[in-house]
């Protein structure tokens, strides 16, 4: 798997500078419905789009908590995240939500 990511990296380091353009502009179309969200009408940049599966806690470097089960549950943070796959107001599914 080191060799993959490795040959993989030499690949990336080895394009040129156009390429790379044309990727990151790829990458930027595709990401660019989950970058804001309509929060009370308004369109709001949402700082971190990407979350971490539920699975194994990773932690970096020498977490105590390394290696420990993450259970998901419904919370907050997932109802925005909601909001954001919906492209729905944050605000309104807050008050159309159930209590938890």
């Amino acid at each position: 798997m080191f060799e993959y990511f490795e040959d993989e990296k030499a690949k990336k380091k080895a394009l040129t500078s156009a390429e790379k353009k044309e990727l990151k502009k790829q990458k930027d179309e595709m990401e660019a419905k989950y970058v804001t969200c309509s929060l009370d009408g308004r369109k709001e940049k949402v700082g971190n789009f990407r979350v971490e599966p539920p699975g194994l806690f990773r932690g970096r470097g020498e977490h105590p908590k390394k290696g420990a089960l993450k259970v998901s549950s419904p919370s907050i943070p997932s109802i925005f995240f909601h909001a954001l796959l919906t492209r729905t107001s944050c605000a309104f599914i807050l008050r159309t939500s159930p209590s938890t």
